[in-house]
């Protein structure tokens, strides 16, 4: 093939590639029209074999539930490049990430806030499920998956199967096959797999099997292993139908009920300053009735 028709052929791919990665995977804005320009096509910088990162942005709404952030408004830009991308649809995708440790900036539509990728590799694939709020943002769960098949997964046990010695975990609802004998431990103490809990977080290293993973040494991150506690909440909304006394109210707050106790912290605002109408973020565990026990009321603009 001639050279000039090769170098033709692969700015169409190129075109193709950005604009598909420009659309992300969200249904829920039309994609824009490319606008035809006589520009050179400009590849995202890095090296040829840097690393994919995708992911997706969600936010708390309920003691259980999460919603998917969709403002187009929000960008993700690699701290020190140009390699940068918008949320579409509450969707990511970087490529040609370069390797090493990695902060990601989220930027746009009142949000500015930085999370660090440890130990990215060349041509790893990482995929992160983010929960971000205003100046924070912490990773719920992430997959990475090298070249060499070995991979990584961190997240909450959605599910045990103890006769096939399986769990299904994280978002992304990946099964990690266990067999007998693969260390199980919580730092330095063993576990067995029968004391493993739904809830608990979960740190683990396998080997993908076609689309099983088989796991090679299972983490318990959660403080209390085979007793995680009750879930966490985080909750954001106006404040209606308060009740009660300083330190011991009760209120509403996106549908659920709040209460805090002599232990609560009251940010930006006094417990006796707290008022129906008032936007508060509440971050507490969810009790047996579905309320939830605040840890810290926070008072929002």
């Amino acid at each position: 093939m001639p050279k000039k028709f090769m170098w033709f052929s692969t700015m169409i791919l190129v075109a193709l590639a950005l604009s598909a990665d420009a659309c992300g995977k969200s249904d829920s804005k039309s994609p824009v029209a490319a606008t035809p320009s006589t520009a050179p096509v400009t590849l995202p910088p890095g090296p040829a074999n840097g690393a994919t990162i995708s992911g997706t942005v969600v936010a708390s709404v309920a003691t259980s539930s999460v919603r998917t952030m969709a403002a187009t408004a929000l960008t993700v830009t690699v701290l020190g490049t140009s390699v940068t991308a918008t949320v579409n649809g509450g969707t990511f995708t970087l490529q040609s990430v370069p390797p090493g440790d990695v902060t990601l900036v989220f930027s746009g539509g009142g949000v500015n806030a930085q999370l660090v990728i440890t130990g990215v590799t060349a041509q790893e694939q990482i995929r992160i499920t983010v929960n971000l709020h205003g100046t924070t943002a912490d990773v719920d769960d992430d997959e990475r998956e090298k070249p060499d098949n070995s991979a990584e997964i961190e997240g909450k046990i959605v599910m045990i199967n103890a006769t096939a010695r399986t769990l299904v975990v994280g978002s992304h609802n990946k099964t990690v096959s266990v067999p007998s004998g693969t260390p199980i431990h919580h730092g330095g103490t063993a576990i067995v797999f029968s004391a493993l809990v739904v809830g608990e977080r979960v740190h683990i290293k396998a080997t993908m099997s076609g689309t099983t993973f088989v796991a090679t040494d299972v983490e318990v991150q959660t403080g209390n292993p085979g007793n995680p506690g009750p879930p966490a909440a985080e909750l954001r909304g106006n404040v209606s139908g308060l009740t009660g006394t300083c330190p011991t109210l009760t209120f509403t707050v996106a549908s659920t009920t709040v209460k805090t106790n002599a232990s609560t912290k009251f940010s930006d605002a006094a417990c006796g300053a707290l008022a129906n109408g008032n936007h508060v973020s509440v971050e507490g565990s969810k009790q047996a009735d579905g309320s939830v026990l605040a840890t810290e009321v926070e008072k929002e603009d």
